[in-house]
């Protein structure tokens, strides 16, 4: 009978051993989440230098005015402009690999920001067509649909569009799938030429924004 206790005693958990465990698996869990999770807005996580965006010297260009549709139909112009923050991409639908590609990077760019800073997110995210003959506003709501539903694909008359990309880009010939940073006001202030890197792009849009 002391035989079968000695054993029973022996085979029971150590009550110690066992809360030790869960302490540790709990440490284990916080510091998994402290650094894996920790928000973008960190000096500790975020980079202190631009990653992938070519910044533009402040003050060296603004877009015109301008007067733009809308994939919904709205009017979209350089007032809109005033108080926020965009990121625009150059692109069309018939576009076949840089511009999807650049298009999914945006939209994860977007949500990184609103899963860990969202204040940062809170701009406009617009893609402006380069064929406006053939990217009608039912053409790029089907297009846009399949990334995010927070971008807004712009078109309009050749004249218009042509300027404001010629203005956007500095003279230089627009590559589809670009991407363009906007100060609010429409000052131009950097340029992600493709491939566009997700993770890079908020923490650039983080560092220009605090500039």
């Amino acid at each position: 009978m002391a035989d079968d206790k000695a054993q029973a005693t022996a085979k029971r958990p150590c009550r110690f051993c066992q809360v030790m465990r869960y302490i540790a698996i709990v440490i284990a869990i916080f510091v998994w989440y402290a650094t894996v999770r920790e928000p973008i807005g960190s000096n500790t996580a975020m980079p202190t230098e631009i990653q992938a965006a070519i910044p533009v010297p402040a003050g060296a260009r603004t877009l015109p005015a301008f007067e733009l549709s809308t994939h919904t139909g709205d009017t979209f112009s350089n007032d809109d402009l005033t108080e926020r923050w965009a990121v625009v991409m150059l692109g069309y639908s018939a576009c076949e690999s840089a511009c999807p590609e650049s298009l999914a990077a945006v939209a994860a760019a977007r949500q990184t920001l609103l899963d860990r800073d969202a204040k940062h997110a809170n701009g406009h995210w617009l893609m402006i067509t380069l064929d406006p003959e053939t990217d009608t506003a039912a053409a790029l709501t089907s297009y846009l649909s399949g990334f995010s539903d927070a971008m807004t694909g712009l078109t309009g008359d050749v004249e218009t569009l042509t300027r404001v990309v010629s203005v956007l880009t500095g003279g230089a010939t627009p590559i589809p799938g670009q991407v363009w940073l906007l100060a609010p006001g429409g000052e131009v202030r950097a340029r992600i030429d493709p491939p566009v890197d997700p993770d890079a792009l908020p923490f650039d849009l983080r560092l220009l924004r605090a500039r």
